[in-house]
């Protein structure tokens, strides 16, 4: 998506120059913390504890909420199970279940194998924080490197589930992610209070908060003054900012306003 929207934001401003650079969350909050870089996006908003440096100084962060994005869970099209509760997914999650027949007595996909992408990528730091109130995950919790191998692994193990973003499950106009979803399904969650009622992951059940593990993604900017980073933060506000956003499979915080003026004609 930011490489789309570099392109895009150059093009519109000759003299432009933005540099991405694409780290775990551990990284990016490192980096912003230690004035490396001016702006930041994250899939959550800084600590009062992270800020403690930059508010003692006088610097005035602001946090903007520009998406909102999901957690997914992939497991292999074998695996029999498409639906899960709320629960039964924290349970996965925390280790108190750790394979299929605990879940459905009928499942016979085996033991339970969770998979991120990276250890310390905001996918896995949503889970631990927010899911699991700060618990380490569980044993049979594993790392790789990309999301490619993240749905490889998924394809050919029918116990694993993979915890992916949002984003590398709802392009559907990107042929790689048609690649990477071959064999693969997308869960769909249930959530609290609504047992019955079974929401995928996709921009409608973010949206309107059904998905229950949905969460927000704020640009963080710390520049102090207005320059590069604060005119990159405001064009992705923008109603071309925003329509971006909303290609590659992410929910804007603010749609777009679309005004049609009818005027009466007379004979």
């Amino acid at each position: 998506m930011l490489t789309s929207a570099e392109a895009v934001f150059e093009n519109i401003y000759k003299n432009a120059d933005v540099t991405f650079q694409y780290v775990t969350e551990t990284e990016a909050v490192r980096r912003f913390l230690n004035y490396e870089t001016p702006v930041t996006i994250l899939a959550r908003k800084l600590t009062d504890k992270e800020l403690q440096d930059r508010t003692e100084r006088g610097f005035v962060v602001q946090q903007l909420p520009l998406a909102k994005d999901a957690v997914t869970f992939v497991v292999s099209a074998s695996n029999p199970d498409s639906l899960l509760s709320y629960r039964q997914t924290v349970d996965i999650l925390n280790g108190q279940s750790t394979n299929w027949n605990q879940i459905s007595s009928t499942n016979p996909s085996g033991n339970i194998a969770i998979v991120f992408q990276q250890n310390n990528s905001s996918t896995a730091s949503f889970i631990r924080d927010s899911v699991l109130n700060g618990a380490v995950l569980p044993s049979n919790s594993y790392a790789l490197k990309t999301h490619k191998e993240v749905f490889d692994y998924v394809r050919t193990n029918r116990g694993a589930v993979g915890v992916i973003a949002l984003n590398w499950v709802s392009d559907t106009d990107d042929p790689e992610v048609h690649e990477t979803m071959r064999g693969v399904r997308v869960l769909s969650i249930a959530p609290d209070g609504e047992p019955n009622a079974y929401y995928k992951p996709n921009p409608p059940s973010v949206r309107d908060n059904k998905y229950p593990f949905t969460r927000s993604v704020y640009l963080i900017n710390g520049e102090g003054r207005t320059g590069l980073g604060t005119g990159f933060a405001s064009y992705l506000a923008s109603d071309p900012g925003v329509t971006l956003i909303e290609r590659f499979g992410l929910v804007p915080y603010r749609t777009p306003v679309r005004v049609i003026e009818t005027r009466k004609s007379y004979e």
